[in-house]
C-alpha cells in the first residue's frame, strides 16, 4: 500500500449527524486498507497521480475574491455561489424555490434523502474516500417536488492562491424530488498552473420524474479530480456536458445508476489537452431498471504532448430489459507527440438490448484542410476551423447560451491559431 497524502486531513465535528461519522470512519478504513492509486490501479493505468498524492499542499485560505470572479464570469443568468476552500460563501433560495444550504441545515428537513445519498452514490475509496474522510462541509441543493427550476444554479468552485500550492475538498448533493427540473452549472477556476488542487464528490438523486441537467467545466489550470455519482429513479432524466479544458492534472470519474424504468441518461463532453496537460474521463453506467436508456458522447483533442484518456463502461443487468445503449468516442490529435487512450466497452447480461459502441483516433482530413486551404486560408486558421467543427455538436447543445459563449471562446483561444473568432468557423 502507497503512503497517504497529507492533504487527507479528517474533518472533526463534535455536532456532526452520527451517519456523517459513520461515513468518514468507513472512509478511513477503505483508504488505511486500499490506499491512494497506482499504474497498477486498472482504472488509473494511463494516468499517475504520484506527484498530486506526495505533494505538500497547504489548506485553501478560503478567502476568495468573490469580486473578482464575478467579473471574469460576467453576467450568465444564473444563481451563482462561490464555493472557496470546499465552502459556500453565501446560501440561500432562488426565486423558484430552490434552496441552496449546507449539510447541516437540510439535515432538518431532508435527513432520509442524505443519509440515503452522502457517500452511497460513488465507491468509498480513492479519491472519493479522501473526500468523505475531510470534507468540512457539504453543499446541498433541494429541487422541491413539481417545482421546474427556471434559473440554474451555477457552483464556481476556486482554490486561494497562496504563497504554497493549495487545496480545498468540496462536497455536493442534490436531491431532486419528484417532477422537478433543476440546471446545475459547476465550474472549476484556477490560473497558476501546479498551485491549486480541488478534490471535489458530487452526488445527485433524482426522484421519479425529475429532470437535472449538468455542466460540469474544469478551466483549471492547477489539478481537478471530480467524483460524480448520480441515481436516477423511475422515468427520470439526467442529462451532463463535461468542458475539461486542460489543467496540469484532470480527472473525471462518473458513476450513474439508471434505477427506475425508463430511466434516462445522456452524457457527452469535451476533453481538451496541450502542451503536458493530462485529462482523463472515466466513466460508468448501470443499467438497473427495464426500459432505460444512457447516450455517450465524447470529443477529445490532443495537441503538443497532452494526453487525453476516456474510458467508457456500460453494464446492462439481468434485471433490466428493453435497454438502448450508445456510446461514442470520437479523438483527434494534432500533433505527432499528442497522445489519446480511448476505451468504451459494454458489459451486457440481458439480450434484449438495443446496443452500439464505438471509437476513432485520428488527425485531421486531408480534403477538408484542402478545401479550407484553396480559399485562401492559411494552415493555422484551417486546423482551428476544423478543430472547432470537430466539437460543435456537443458545445452546440449547452442551453445556457452565455455559459455556452464564454466557454466556447476559451476553447478557441486555447486552439493553435491562439483567438480565432466564434464566427470564423
Amino acid at each position: 500500500m502507497n503512503a497517504l497524502p497529507t492533504w487527507i486531513r479528517p474533518a472533526v465535528d463534535e455536532d456532526e449527524s452520527p451517519f456523517v461519522g459513520a461515513r468518514r470512519d468507513e472512509a478511513r478504513a477503505a483508504l488505511a486498507a486500499t490506499g491512494m492509486p497506482t499504474r497498477k490501479t486498472e482504472a488509473f493505468r494511463f494516468t499517475s497521480v504520484r506527484d498530486l498524492v506526495e505533494a505538500e499542499f497547504v489548506d485553501s485560505s478560503g478567502d476568495a475574491d468573490v469580486t473578482a470572479i464575478q467579473k471574469r464570469l460576467g453576467q450568465d443568468d444564473t444563481y451563482r455561489v462561490v464555493v472557496g476552500d470546499g465552502s459556500p460563501l453565501v446560501t440561500g433560495s432562488t426565486r423558484d424555490g430552490v434552496r441552496v444550504t449546507t449539510l447541516a441545515d437540510a439535515m432538518t428537513t431532508h435527513a432520509k434523502e442524505l443519509e440515503a445519498t452522502l457517500a452511497r452514490l460513488v465507491p468509498v475509496a480513492h479519491f472519493a474516500a479522501a473526500n468523505t474522510a475531510s470534507f468540512a462541509d457539504a453543499i446541498v441543493i433541494i429541487v422541491p417536488a413539481g417545482i421546474d427550476a427556471a434559473v440554474p444554479v451555477h457552483l464556481v468552485h476556486v482554490v486561494t492562491e497562496l504563497d504554497r500550492p493549495a487545496f480545498a475538498h468540496a462536497r455536493v448533493i442534490v436531491v431532486a424530488e419528484p417532477k422537478s427540473r433543476l440546471t446545475l452549472v459547476e465550474s472549476y477556476l484556477g490560473d497558476a498552473a501546479g498551485a491549486s488542487f480541488i478534490n471535489s464528490v458530487v452526488e445527485l438523486r433524482l426522484a421519479d420524474d425529475a429532470t437535472v441537467e449538468h455542466l460540469l467545466a474544469i478551466e483549471s489550470r492547477g489539478s481537478t479530480v471530480t467524483t460524480v455519482g448520480v441515481a436516477i429513479g423511475a422515468s427520470a432524466r439526467y442529462s451532463c456536458k463535461s468542458v475539461l479544458l486542460g489543467g496540469r492534472l484532470t480527472r473525471v470519474d462518473h458513476h450513474v445508476s439508471l434505477d427506475g424504468a425508463l430511466a434516462a441518461a445522456a452524457l457527452e463532453g469535451v476533453l481538451f489537452a496541450r502542451g503536458t496537460e493530462h485529462v482523463d474521463h472515466h466513466v460508468k453506467v448501470n443499467h438497473r431498471g427495464a426500459k432505460g436508456s444512457s447516450q455517450q458522447r465524447f470529443r477529445g483533442i490532443a495537441d503538443e504532448q497532452g494526453t487525453i484518456v476516456f474510458d467508457g463502461i456500460v453494464h446492462v443487468h439481468k434485471g433490466a430489459p428493453g435497454c438502448e445503449v450508445a456510446q461514442e468516442s470520437k479523438n483527434l490529435l494534432l500533433s505527432r507527440d499528442a497522445g489519446v487512450h480511448a476505451k468504451p466497452h459494454l458489459e451486457i447480461d440481458i439480450d434484449e438490448v438495443v446496443a452500439s459502441h464505438g471509437t476513432t483516433v485520428g488527425s485531421f482530413d486531408r480534403d477538408q484542410l484542402f478545401y479550407l486551404r484553396a480559399r485562401g486560408i492559411d494552415e493555422s486558421m484551417a486546423r482551428a476551423i476544423l478543430t472547432h467543427a470537430f466539437v460543435r455538436t456537443v458545445l452546440d447543445t449547452i442551453t445556457v447560451e452565455p455559459i455556452r459563449s464564454r466557454l466556447t471562446s476559451a476553447l478557441l483561444a486555447r486552439l493553435p491559431s491562439g483567438g480565432i473568432s466564434e464566427d470564423a468557423s
